[in-house]
């Protein structure tokens, strides 16, 4: 009798051994498959976020700090396989055209909510670090050290970021969102407001303003706003702003905020 409640004992615990083999294998989820290269996965990002830093004039060390410090807690708060695209100013003279951006990355997972059981958040982690943060803030250092440029064709550089992604066809289900790191001067063949902030309806009827339109539909808009003494020459920032506002919004946008970068830099 002894022996047969041994060999039962034995049974249930092979039972309990392979019972729980079983639940692992399908409570682990399946392995998602990516991108070499940017991390993101095969069937698509959740999201997509394009952060464009207009270049064309130095940024002066507070506003550097400044700027970086909000880029990092934008990035740092994306969602899990949401797609960044790092960008910068790109121009000849006035001309621009399709450009690629300087890295694109996603987010590869948030390892304080991964399981223990069936995920690895040190691994997580160590990607989130090595593979998504770190390169991206390296990128922004790079590209708010880049040399200063005669146009700033910044209309034309939204453009040809809409055209290569934004407005791709494989994004439209997802949300869509532009950071603008400017000081919103436009400058080029098209428009220049270095000679003052026009009226924007008079603009908008114009064969520039048609050169220059953007599809920024379903596209949420957020402006880091470098402060220059400058704009204190065409009559202030406030004109300017307003004037970025109404043209985002032509062009399908959202603007959700402007958000004023601290210090105040050379023209």
């Amino acid at each position: 009798m002894e022996e047969k409640l041994q060999i039962v004992g034995i049974a249930l615990c092979g039972l309990v051994v392979v019972g729980g083999i079983v639940a692992f294998v399908a409570l682990r989820p399946e392995p998602v498959s990516r991108e070499p290269g940017t991390n993101c996965p095969v069937a698509g990002p959740v999201g997509v976020t394009a952060i464009y830093v207009d270049t064309t004039d130095r940024v002066e060390p507070v506003s550097r700090a400044d700027v970086l410090g909000k880029l990092e807690d934008l990035v740092s708060a994306t969602e899990p396989d949401e797609m960044v695209a790092a960008y910068r100013s790109s121009s000849v003279g006035s001309a621009v055209s399709p450009f690629d951006p300087l890295l694109t990355r996603c987010h590869p997972g948030d390892p304080e909510t991964a399981s223990q059981l069936t995920q690895n958040p040190r691994l997580i982690r160590r990607r989130l670090a090595e593979q998504f943060r770190g390169p991206l803030d390296r990128v922004f250092r790079e590209t708010l050290d880049a040399s200063e440029a005669d146009a700033s064709p910044l209309m034309e550089n939204i453009q040809a970021i809409s055209v290569t992604l934004l407005s791709r066809g494989r994004f439209e289900a997802v949300p869509k969102r532009l950071v603008l790191v400017s000081d919103l001067m436009q400058h080029s063949e098209h428009l220049s407001v270095y000679r003052g902030v026009p009226d924007y309806v008079a603009f908008a009827r114009t064969g520039s303003a048609a050169a220059v339109s953007s599809d920024l539909r379903e596209v949420r808009v957020e402006v880091l706003f470098v402060q220059r003494r400058q704009h204190e020459d065409i009559g202030g920032a406030m004109e300017l702003i307003e004037f970025w506002t109404k043209w985002i919004e032509d062009q399908g946008g959202q603007l959700d905020r402007i958000t004023r970068i601290s210090g105040l830099n050379a023209s």
